[in-house]
């Protein structure tokens, strides 16, 4: 039968919306369930909005990506798989500091939020940059100390730009190059439900 807090289960939360999917094994009478989150003290999460139904949240849609190199120039790392939306498939650059990954959104587009997901071959240090005309770049966001996963940048105003470049400038690993799963673009249009 139903129990309140039966089960209970470690969460990050990202800035932004986030997806809840519960499933409900129930073999027989009527199902039911609870879900409420708290922070570690057991305490309710303040500012937290929900909404009961499903989200679509998409990314900007990509026209091209292109990237300085790709690694032993193999089909299969090129810089288009950032943007196949195949979560196992990704870009690997040479193993040499400084490479790139352009994206193309085809217009000019309101970025808010840009999502990287890096492969074990992440960038310690890159910077975003975003432009109208591939010659005239506008840094966004910067770091020099990332320590690989997925990162998630948003913007405090958007931007309007229709190239957005990823600048890598220090590996975390010497010996491999840079290699990103996923590399995503967010207008405030496609960021909400």
């Amino acid at each position: 039968g139903f129990s309140v807090d039966e089960d209970k289960l470690n969460v990050i939360l990202e800035p932004g919306w986030n997806r809840l999917l519960l499933k409900i094994n129930d073999i027989g009478g009527q199902w039911c369930f609870s879900a409420r989150f708290s922070d570690y003290q057991g305490l309710p999460v303040s500012d937290l909005e929900y909404r009961p139904k499903a989200l679509k949240v998409v990314s900007v849609p990509v026209k091209e990506a292109t990237a300085s190199s790709v690694e032993g120039g193999k089909a299969s790392l090129s810089a288009a798989k950032v943007i196949d939306e195949d979560p196992s498939t990704r870009w690997s650059s040479a193993g040499k500091d400084p490479q790139w990954i352009l994206l193309d959104l085809g217009a000019s587009v309101q970025i808010n939020r840009v999502v990287l997901t890096w492969e074990t071959a992440y960038a310690q240090s890159y910077k975003i940059e975003v432009s109208n005309d591939k010659e005239n770049w506008t840094e966004i966001y910067s770091t020099s100390s990332f320590e690989g996963g997925r990162d998630t940048v948003t913007l405090k105003e958007p931007k309007a730009a229709r190239y957005v470049r990823l600048y890598c400038t220090k590996r975390a690993n010497e010996n491999w190059g840079y290699s990103l799963w996923e590399f995503q673009v967010f207008s405030p249009d496609t960021d909400s439900p």
